[in-house]
């Protein structure tokens, strides 16, 4: 008899309620949908140092009291030959649907009772029954009910053995479980059940791993809700955490809410016991994971302990990958600086490790770390092995150089080296890596004649139409207008170009233009009233006539007076030093851990100067801190005010 003439059979007890026999007791399908309420959901308040978390917690509602306490072990000693018949069953369809006809009727036997074990066998044969039959996923509303209600009490009775193992098993048995429930009862029902296991510290850590796994295939979003009731589980086991679980617990870490901020405190509390038992790999995997989550100090300081101790043995494709998930990150701290330093200290580094040191550019790029004997190694390298390297490796280390405002002094070999290459390899290169690092060297200065006058004609411009996709173009466009206004202001005796280059249309301001405007709008009375007593009038957003408004605008410009402020100046100035531009600095324009400007900023204020501008220097994040003291702004900008230098010395 096939699964779906046994729910026709057991319709026939009532066309609207299904009755089945658990400990001596009828039930209804009815009641079952709503014994997953007898659970009620509040919240509880954790505190750990100075943090405090609102976190998820269950307690069982005391009228249903009495059902906690009729566990008892007869249940267990019943029918264990029952148990056997079910183990027994072959492999056939024919036999396994005349065993689960044979199971079916008997649990509408009046006499009948059964075991969790004999439930939990037979859930797992309707199940693997199920998956071999597709044809019982078509059957009608009515015999799907039927269906559920039988897998309901099996369930009921598998929740109330003591045994925690059972109710795993179960859960791992519905994650084969493709039929699509309409109410998800007995989902619920084991849900609940795990939840206040969990919370009495019945499972253990690799329990609770599995449990949450299984729910996170559950489609239902109460399954999803369920997850963050699963902390006080780990908090209960907390002791049992050691270096094997941590990675597999960081990964469920991006699924958890209302309890994400206490697993994560535990969890980063458990790496800073545990991280020098972990493997790269392991390592890189709780970074890449991180990612989902929020920066911690702890966590950066787990990372800085762990590459400290390992990055002297580590293996270059190691050290590759974990810079790599360092980037993706966005993760550097002092540790984390001093690690690669010894790391590139220790290595022996050749030609054919010309991936390990891109992928370190990349990361010194991201970050914006401004490390001298870093940068110092690349060049070194590039002297050493630049014939023999992918021109996409190179492009990235060069072009590191003038991002990070790296000046080179007495380089000549490195310089005399970046033109060659640039020579020789100018028609196989990619466009925008002759920009990249054409422009990147204009942010420190440097400039090569024979490379630039390729770059402005008519056949570069060519190829730059030739892109695919308008968007890249414009992009490359756009880079090479400001390569033309850079080497107008700084060479232009070299400066020669016999291609006509249409000018910059974009109308809009940098992108963290909006972010300084409203600082500025907050300050602007303080700072109207600086400009005042030095009889100059304040005007904000200004752009300069005919070049890029996105690295040329001026955040404040403090100014001669005139009936409206300006929006627009015209170049040239007519009398030098007497205007001074006023540029607020986001941290974004740092380089890390530093007072250096990164490159494009660096090359702004030179411009700026050279086209006559005294250029006055604020710090965004001291803006913010003293915003709301009138007299500290007032120094400041005071300050900030006489050590502008002039345009012309």
């Amino acid at each position: 008899m096939q699964t779906t003439k046994i729910i026709r059979k057991l319709s026939c007890l009532g066309s609207n309620n299904i009755y089945l026999k658990s400990s001596g007791r009828l039930i209804s399908s009815n009641e079952y949908r709503h014994k997953q309420d007898t659970l009620l959901r509040t919240e509880m308040l954790v505190q750990e140092g100075n943090s405090i978390y609102e976190l998820p917690i269950v307690i069982r509602k005391t009228n249903i009291l009495n059902d906690i306490l009729r566990e008892t072990n007869e249940i267990e000693k019943e029918l264990d030959s029952s148990t056997d018949k079910i183990a027994e069953t072959s492999s056939s369809d024919a036999h396994h649907d005349k065993t689960l006809e044979m199971y079916i009727s008997s649990v509408i036997d009046k006499h009948f009772q059964m075991n969790s074990e004999v439930a939990l066998q037979s859930l797992k044969q309707i199940i693997n029954l199920e998956r071999k039959n597709r044809k019982y996923f078509k059957s009608s509303p009515s015999e799907r009910e039927c269906r559920d209600t039988v897998i309901t009490q099996l369930v009921e009775i598998i929740v109330a053995s003591p045994q925690s193992q059972k109710v795993l098993e179960a859960f791992l048995t519905l994650l084969r479980d493709k039929h699509q429930s309409p109410n998800d009862t007995y989902k619920n029902l084991l849900t609940d059940a795990a939840i206040l296991r969990s919370a009495n510290g019945d499972f253990s850590i690799q329990q609770l791993i599995d449990i949450i796994r299984v729910l996170l295939t559950f489609k239902g979003l109460k399954h999803q809700e369920a997850i963050d009731y699963f902390w006080i589980g780990f908090d209960t086991k907390q002791k049992d955490i050691g270096s094997r679980y941590l990675v597999p617990l960081f990964q469920l870490l991006p699924y958890t809410k209302r309890s994400r901020g206490r697993m994560q405190y535990l969890l980063e509390e458990k790496l800073a016991q545990n991280y020098g038992k972990l493997s790269a790999s392991q390592m890189t995997d709780i970074i890449r994971i991180s990612t989902f989550t929020a920066k911690s100090p702890s966590l950066l300081k787990s990372i800085g302990k762990w590459a400290n101790m390992h990055f002297k043995t580590i293996t270059k494709p190691d050290l590759q990958t974990f810079i790599e998930s360092l980037t993706a990150a966005k993760y550097i701290s002092y540790s984390i600086e001093h690690a690669l330093e010894m790391a590139l200290v220790k290595k022996n580094l050749t030609g054919r490790d010309h991936a390990l040191m891109s992928s370190l550019a990349v990361y010194c790029q991201t970050v914006q770390l401004r490390n001298p004997y870093i940068l110092n190694r690349f060049i070194r390298y590039l002297e050493k092995y630049y014939a023999n390297l992918p021109p996409s490796s190179t492009v990235q280390m060069i072009g590191l150089l003038g991002l990070l405002n790296f000046e080179l002094e007495n380089r000549k070999r490195f310089w005399q080296m970046t033109e060659a290459f640039l020579n020789a390899r100018f028609i196989l290169l990619e466009a925008d890596e002759i920009l990249h690092v054409s422009l990147t060297c204009a942010f420190i200065n440097k400039y090569f004649p024979k490379c630039t006058s390729r770059i402005f004609s008519a056949e570069f411009v060519d190829k730059i139409n030739a892109q695919n996709g308008s968007t890249v173009a414009a992009r490359l466009k756009d880079q090479l207008y400001l390569l033309d206004t850079a080497m107008s202001l700084d060479c232009p005796t070299m400066h020669k170009r016999s291609v006509a280059l249409p000018q910059s249309n974009k109308s809009r301001q940098n992108d963290n233009s909006d972010k300084i405007g409203k600082l500025l709008g907050r300050i602007e009375e303080h700072l109207s009233k600086f400009c005042e007593a030095k009889s100059l009038r304040l005007s904000k957003q200004v752009s300069l006539r005919y070049l890029p408004p996105e690295l040329y605008s001026i955040d404040a410009l403090a100014h001669k007076r005139t009936e409206q402020p300006l929006k627009i100046v015209d170049l040239p100035l007519q009398e030098k030093n007497e205007s001074t531009a006023i540029l607020v600095l986001l941290p974004s324009h740092y380089c890390w851990n530093s007072a250096k400007l990164i490159g494009h900023q660096a090359m702004k204020v030179r411009h700026l100067r050279k086209l006559g501008f005294r250029v006055m220097l604020l710090d965004y994040r001291y803006l913010q801190s003293c915003e709301r003291y009138p007299s500290e702004l007032v120094l400041y900008f005071k300050s900030q005010y006489d050590s502008a230098f002039a345009a012309l010395l």
